[in-house]
């Protein structure tokens, strides 16, 4: 008796124990299914919030609505199952242990948590692979209804690259350009360098990145005494869309009667502020074309948005022919090209950052030839991005004249000072040496640099250029000096052409509007110099003077 019960309590022991070895591996198993599945559920769950992120781009369509829907549903499901497995973990459930009790108490065994989360969320996981199955499919079908649509952004896109290469290629053009000219600095030199007596005169200020800085500019440049001084009637108006005619006129004859200087010149009997806001149209417009049918205006232009608004103004902004000028920005790239015209110059007025700067637009106008136009006029007239320019001149009292331009530079003309960095004046004796040249050229270099209108660097490296001796090596350091500057050079005694081209190798063209005047006692040297169209300037003392355009 005692051996069978013995044998069968052996027995109840080797079965539980196989229960419970085969309860641990079904527990692992379940936790890697499980593990697995999380995974899964864990990714779609990464996509869903990127979903969710962009999804407010399109919060008008419908299908977007319902599909934000559902994966806000099913996040919040997602997430009570996850805390769910996770205290599972936790609380290592050891569901086998308590099979060995119910074994021996021949009770039926509770449901076990782990098969009741691992059920869970497999049944999650087939409802979250359904829901990108339909959503792919309906989707598929809206892509198809929609593909004339779906070009737009890529039309877009590219739109945007060729605007981008062109921003690129304004800033590298803009950049260089400064580096040769030096010249403009700013917009108020620009705009005082213009010619009373030039037609109207329009320049573009554009910012490669919306119009930041703009403001400061064009108040900087209205508050200068010296365009207070060339322009008596001055206005800024910022241009609204769309064009208001009546508000125009209105904005403009306000800002003249505000920023007229009385003692530029005799009072002017302008319309009150009080009966400029009551007066009719026609009566705004023939006060209007009063004021500026005679006298020399300055506009600024703030935030012209199109070519087409541009055209409806200007039809009001006549040209009475006395350099009034009219300074237009904008925000876009084409509107600031188109307002100034085919052939225009684009220079960098100031830089805020390395991806930012602001950008003018505008045409070098030349005056009119008139028979009073000299020497001098002759010099100040070279354009900036034009070839190394040439004048000879054969009589004496041209001679003195330039030498004098050379040496009164600082004192008397300024403006040749500014535009002319590197001025020299070389006499060229007879016979001709190198060496003698180059020293002489380099020491009226030194002596004729101004440090007010040029730099500090570049006089210390033409002052070092005087130190060195040897004759080939000067000669590379002569042409280095002058290497993206605007010079002008007299050569006074010039004896034929072929010393001036011989000459030559030490002037580099920059095209950059340098100047060479050469001097010579012979008519037809000082023909040949010039080229073929010869040009004569037609002055009291100009029988002496050639140049070709």
């Amino acid at each position: 008796m005692a051996d069978l019960v013995l044998g069968l309590a052996k027995s109840a022991v080797e079965g539980t124990l196989t229960a419970a070895k085969s309860a641990i591996e079904e527990e692992e198993k379940l936790k890697k299914s499980m593990q697995r599945d999380l995974m899964l559920i864990s990714d779609e769950f990464e996509m869903m919030n990127s979903f969710l992120n962009v999804a407010k781009e399109r919060a008008t369509d419908e299908m977007v609505r319902t599909l934000v829907r559902q994966v806000r549903n099913m996040a919040l499901e997602v997430e009570d199952c996850i805390e769910s497995a996770v205290l599972v973990d936790i609380k290592k459930s050891n569901w086998w242990r308590s099979l060995l009790l119910c074994r021996c108490m021949l009770a039926a065994a509770p449901a076990a948590p782990l098969d009741n989360a691992v059920s869970a969320i497999e049944l999650l996981k087939s409802r979250v692979e359904a829901m990108g199955q339909r959503n792919e499919r309906y989707m598929s079908i809206v892509r198809g209804s929609s593909s004339s649509s779906s070009s737009k952004p890529t039309e877009k896109t590219h739109r945007q690259a060729i605007a981008d290469a062109a921003v690129v290629g304004i800033l590298s053009e803009a950049r260089d350009a400064k580096k040769k000219i030096g010249s403009p600095r700013d917009l108020t030199e620009l705009i005082n360098n213009i010619d009373a007596s030039l037609p109207l005169q329009v320049i573009s200020v554009w910012g490669a990145v919306g119009d930041l800085g703009v403001a400061s500019i064009i108040k900087k440049t209205c508050d200068e005494p010296e365009i207070c001084k060339n322009f008596r009637f001055r206005a800024w108006v910022k241009l609204m869309s769309p064009f208001n005619l009546h508000e125009f006129i209105r904005s403009l004859l306000a800002q003249f009667y505000t920023n007229y200087c009385p003692q530029q010149g005799s009072a002017v009997d302008f319309l009150e502020p009080a009966e400029v806001m009551i007066a009719s149209q026609d009566v705004l417009i023939k006060e209007f074309m009063k004021r500026v049918s005679d006298q020399r205006y300055l506009v600024f232009l703030e935030d012209v948005p199109s070519a087409f608004d541009w055209e409806a103004v200007r039809v009001y902004l006549p040209d009475n022919k006395k350099g009034s000028c009219i300074v237009v920005h904008t925000q876009q790239l084409e509107v600031a090209s188109l307002c100034v015209g085919q052939s225009h110059l684009v220079l960098e007025l100031e830089q805020f950052s390395s991806d930012h700067s602001v950008f003018v637009f505008f045409n070098e106008a030349k005056k009119e030839r008139s028979s009073q136009r000299d020497l001098l006029d002759l010099i100040k007239e070279g354009a900036v991005q034009t070839p190394l320019r040439i004048i000879s001149v054969y009589k004496e009292v041209h001679r003195l004249k330039m030498a004098s331009i050379i040496d009164k530079t600082c004192d008397e003309y300024p403006e040749i000072c500014n535009k002319f960095k590197y001025r020299a004046s070389v006499n060229l004796m007879n016979p001709f040496n190198y060496e003698d040249f180059i020293k002489n050229f380099l020491t009226q270099l030194c002596t004729n640099y101004c440090t007010q209108h040029g730099s500090a660097d570049d006089f210390f490296k033409l002052k070092c250029m005087m130190t060195v001796t040897e004759g080939v090596l000067i000669k590379e350091f002569v042409k280095q000096a002058l290497i993206n500057q605007r010079y002008l050079v007299f050569l006074e005694h010039l004896p034929s052409k072929e010393q001036l081209e011989a000459l030559k190798e030490f002037f580099p063209d920059n095209n950059n509007g340098s100047c060479i005047v050469v001097h010579t006692q012979q008519l037809e040297v000082a023909r040949l110099c010039v080229g073929q169209a010869v040009h004569e300037l037609s002055t009291d003392h100009s029988d002496g003077i050639f140049f070709n355009e």
